[in-house]
């Protein structure tokens, strides 16, 4: 089962890695940048739990292997990336990928140091969205979780599955499958029907109108949503 959640915890450490150098990539960073902003996305979310929850020193710092496979990660992408791989679609699904494992990953260690039915979720959408954050705020970008894209909800929804599965006694292992490709085609569905969160108009009522007014888009009438160029 350990050796399950292991590879699992690679997968993510690999995709959010691949997805930093990609932003990277596509900010004009060179070599260092680029492979720095992919390590700081696989670690930062660990890291950023690790602390909250008093874990001294973080995983991330005590399991070196993490680092080492997001570094080699991180060379093989920048120097084989092809052109068509760099643009923001694969980028999102790099990224998406990442969110789903490490949500789940967030998922199973607060379940396994006995935190609630808040706790769990909470820590959930910390380790998916953590290494997000900081790779977004070092490119210059306001965070994916500040715009209107479903990306953090998407964590807390993992989370809550998470602790449901745990509560009906699953396999571990299962239980972070599960929550994995549940996150991951929430995700995708939402990049591909340009899902958002309803957003207000400085000085305006909040509107269910039409989109682009605070109204949930999506589907085959909706527009999709726009987010930022470097995205």
């Amino acid at each position: 089962m350990e050796e399950a959640l292991d590879v699992l915890n690679y997968i993510g450490i690999v995709s959010f890695t691949v997805s930093g150098v990609a932003k990277g990539i596509q900010k004009g960073f060179d070599v260092f940048g680029a492979i720095f902003l992919g390590v700081v996305t696989a670690l930062g979310g660990g890291v950023m739990r690790d602390l909250i929850a008093g874990v001294i020193p973080p995983t991330a710092f005590r399991y070196e292997a993490f680092a080492g496979i997001s570094l080699l990660a991180g060379l093989v992408a920048f120097w084989t990336l092809p052109p068509q791989l760099t643009g923001r679609r694969s980028f999102l699904y790099a990224d998406a990928l990442g969110l789903a494992v490490f949500s789940a990953l967030g998922a199973d260690v607060a379940f396994s140091r006995g935190l609630g039915p808040l706790g769990v979720p909470f820590a959930a959408m910390i380790t998916g969205c953590g290494g997000g954050i900081m790779r977004d705020l070092l490119a210059g970008d306001v965070p994916v979780v500040m715009r209107r894209e479903v990306y953090a909800t998407l964590g807390l929804l993992g989370g809550f599955a998470y602790y449901a599965l745990g509560v009906a006694g699953v396999n571990r292992a299962l239980d972070a499958a599960a929550v994995t490709a549940l996150v991951f085609a929430l995700r995708a569905l939402a990049i591909e029907r340009g899902w958002s969160l309803p957003r207000r108009a400085p000085g305006k009522r909040f509107s269910r109108g039409p989109p682009g007014a605070g109204a949930w888009r999506g589907g085959a009438r909706g527009r999709r949503a726009t987010p930022a160029p470097s995205r």
